[in-house]
């Protein structure tokens, strides 16, 4: 029974040091100015938290900027990372009318290398793949993409080759080498071929969840630890 019940145990906190949730609110301790620094988050300093638009709530984070590529994060776990486990990060995204096409905004995922990606442009095409969101290859098209909320999720296996993808509900499977550790996924602002290029993108209600066999895992190995401490 007490094997049973420390498990359980374990397992809610895998669950706390691996989900994040993010609304970007007063009540979650972040205030109106430059993201970097708040709860953790580093960031680039054309990410802020702004109080005058957002999703849901009051507050959503906002990139406004021409600087060539821009990340913002929170970590999942230190270096190395996660080498196994699978996770589902999500977004909201609200493309401003002045953003150019040059641009592309989206999520990715880190750790060993530039990995999985995920974007779309302010004209709707919509960039993925594993690298950076640069480079990656237009998989599909998205009609009316400012102007409004567009949600934006990515789902992988580390260590594994595929990944999948949606924006604004269509399904998009990714192939590449695939991330052998996983550290961080982002909010990403990046340019096509000038770094110049503006955008002016709002970002809210952010997730990111392991996969309940992740949080299995990771509990089991919270587990074993607590074993060899005790020996």
């Amino acid at each position: 029974m007490r094997k049973i019940i420390a498990l359980s145990a374990l397992a809610a906190l895998a669950v706390v040091a691996s989900a994040q949730n993010f609304g970007f609110e007063t009540s979650e301790g972040f205030t109106a100015g430059i993201l970097n620094g708040q709860n953790g988050w580093v960031a680039d300093t054309q990410y802020s938290v702004v109080n005058n638009f957002a999703r849901t709530g009051s507050q959503s984070v906002l990139y406004n900027g021409s600087n060539g590529t821009d990340y913002a994060w929170v970590d999942l776990a230190p270096n190395p990372g996660y080498t196994s486990g699978t996770f589902s990060a999500s977004t909201w995204m609200h493309i401003g009318a002045n953003t150019v096409a040059d641009r592309v905004q989206g999520l990715m995922a880190w750790g060993n290398t530039g990995g999985w990606s995920i974007g779309l442009k302010s004209n709707g095409d919509v960039i993925g793949g594993f690298g950076f969101l640069w480079s990656r290859p237009v998989i599909g098209t998205v009609v009316n993409p400012t102007q409004r909320w567009v949600n934006v999720t990515l789902s992988f296996t580390v260590g594994s080759g595929t990944a999948v993808a949606t924006v604004d509900g269509q399904s998009f499977n990714l192939s590449g080498t695939g991330l052998t550790a996983l550290t961080d996924i982002d909010f990403t602002s990046d340019y096509i071929n000038t770094a110049a290029s503006a955008g002016f993108v709002h970002f809210d209600d952010f997730t990111v969840v392991p996969e309940p066999a992740t949080m299995t895992v990771l509990a089991l190995g919270a587990l074993a630890a607590l074993r060899r401490r005790k020996a």
